[in-house]
């Protein structure tokens, strides 16, 4: 389902796209809860979840204590038992302090259990590209090999994020949601159609064609490329 404009519709920050489209998966499914460090009060560190709570009530969106693996295993639990978790984990970089439990846990539990279990967590978090000094890091191929048994999504904008958590709520698999650190204030169409449209899994996108030269990126840098 391809997102929908209106032409005279101005754009707005990025997050704000994010924002509407969990305050819509929120309103619709009633199994979806959003938790994390910072996601409740202050609506996470990007304001990707502003009043959501408020709006919401803290039973589904709210903050947890500043663990890691401990998010993740509560959001494995919650799924097997029929909900729809969103755990966030706040930067990229902390999804190693609970690498453990998504390999040996998550990532194998369909495969271990002949596909009679299962746990459609969505783990959301933001990085990928190297800017400053703290909470810069892009452990990409470490991830990709840590992990195998999961979705690894990396959307180049917020349009094209909320359309991935779409999609998977769609399915039953985990997945991790990178979201383009730098994006957040950068500004965006609001679709139309918002907690509607969805983006495919695993499909090269090909924003602009050309006789030359075949450029192969993803995430963050799509925009460097592209300028």
């Amino acid at each position: 389902i391809e997102p929908e404009y209106d032409d005279e519709k101005e754009e707005v920050d990025a997050r704000i796209v994010l924002r509407d489209n969990f305050d819509a998966l929120l309103s619709k499914h009633k199994e979806i809860l959003i938790f994390g460090e910072d996601s409740g009060k202050i609506g996470d560190v990007n304001q990707g979840l502003e009043g959501l709570q408020k709006k919401h009530g803290e039973e589904r969106v709210y903050d947890t204590g500043i663990r890691e693996a401990t998010i993740i295993g509560q959001g494995i639990g919650m799924a097997m038992r029929g909900l729809r978790p969103i755990a966030e984990i706040q930067y990229l970089d902390y999804l190693f302090y609970a690498s453990h439990v998504l390999t040996d846990d998550l990532a194998t539990l369909r495969y271990r259990t002949f596909g009679r279990q299962v746990a459609p967590m969505i783990i959301r978090t933001r990085g990928h590209r190297l800017e400053g000094i703290w909470h810069s890091g892009s452990p990409m191929a470490g991830i990709l090999n840590l992990v195998r048994g999961m979705y690894v999504l990396v959307p180049r904008n917020m349009v094209q994020a909320a359309g991935f958590y779409n999609t998977l709520l769609q399915a039953d698999e985990p997945a991790i949601v990178v979201e383009v650190l730098n994006g957040y204030r950068v500004k965006e169409k609001l679709p139309d159609n918002i907690g509607e449209y969805t983006v495919p899994l695993g499909v090269p996108e090909v924003i602009r064609e050309g006789t030359d030269v075949t450029l192969v990126t993803y995430g963050a840098t799509c925009r460097i490329a592209r300028n």
